[in-house]
């Protein structure tokens, strides 16, 4: 099994409307571009189809999405699935402190995703973070 950290930040113009669309599902999933298909488990679980895109390769990632935390100011939420023959699980944390949001992913992979480049799934996985921000807040990265 390989894991892969990846930790950063970036500013939001307003911390009160970052909570409002974690916390709606709808606006939540606008968000989330790549996105094909979610059903409703519970409240808090979901099962998830995405189109995926990392570098040559294009496939669908299947799983189930749980929300573990959306209380104010905090985001944690875990994605289990598969894709290319692959266990890839992915565990998401961020946190609001004046208008600044920290994150950290953390993904465990295991079968043939293991063998891509760490920099390629830590640039995929930036791109969608950049991607969301983009979505709830003009920002970006730092």
């Amino acid at each position: 099994m390989k894991e892969i950290k990846i930790n950063g930040n970036f500013d939001i113009n307003d911390s009160l409307y970052f909570n409002n669309i974690i916390n709606d599902l709808s606006e939540f999933m606008d968000c989330l571009y790549d996105v094909t298909q979610l059903n409703k488990i519970d409240d808090k679980t979901y099962n998830i189809t995405a189109k995926i895109n990392i570098g040559p390769l294009s496939t669908t990632y299947e799983g189930t999405l749980t929300f573990i935390d959306r209380s104010p100011n905090t985001l944690v939420l875990k994605i289990n699935g598969k894709m290319l023959l692959s266990s890839v699980n992915i565990l998401v944390n961020m946190e609001i402190k004046q208008n600044i949001v920290t994150y950290e992913i953390q993904l465990n992979l295991a079968g043939l995703i293991e063998g891509m480049s760490g920099k390629t799934l830590e640039n995929f996985v930036k791109t969608k973070i950049n991607d969301f921000v983009s979505c709830i807040s003009k920002s970006n990265i730092r």
